[in-house]
């Protein structure tokens, strides 16, 4: 999601009612939050993106109740 012209607090207040949202469905993303004043740099705000989205991943599949690998092996 990107999104122009918003403040850090309302930046944060957005994916947090999303966040809460999507958990009240049961639905899981993947996603990684970066909240920058300006974009100098879309390529590289996108790539910081995409790596805490994967950090975020990491640490999701690393709950036991969520390994995908353990469950196949019960």
């Amino acid at each position: 999601m990107l999104h122009a012209n918003i403040d850090k607090y309302e930046f944060y207040h957005k994916v947090e009612t999303l966040v809460e949202n999507l958990k009240m469905n049961d639905i899981s993303i993947s996603y990684g939050i970066l909240w920058k004043d300006q974009c100098d740099n879309l390529e590289l705000m996108l790539n910081e993106a995409d790596k805490l989205m994967y950090e975020n991943k990491k640490e999701f599949y690393s709950n036991s109740k969520y390994d995908r690998r353990k469950n196949r092996r019960e």
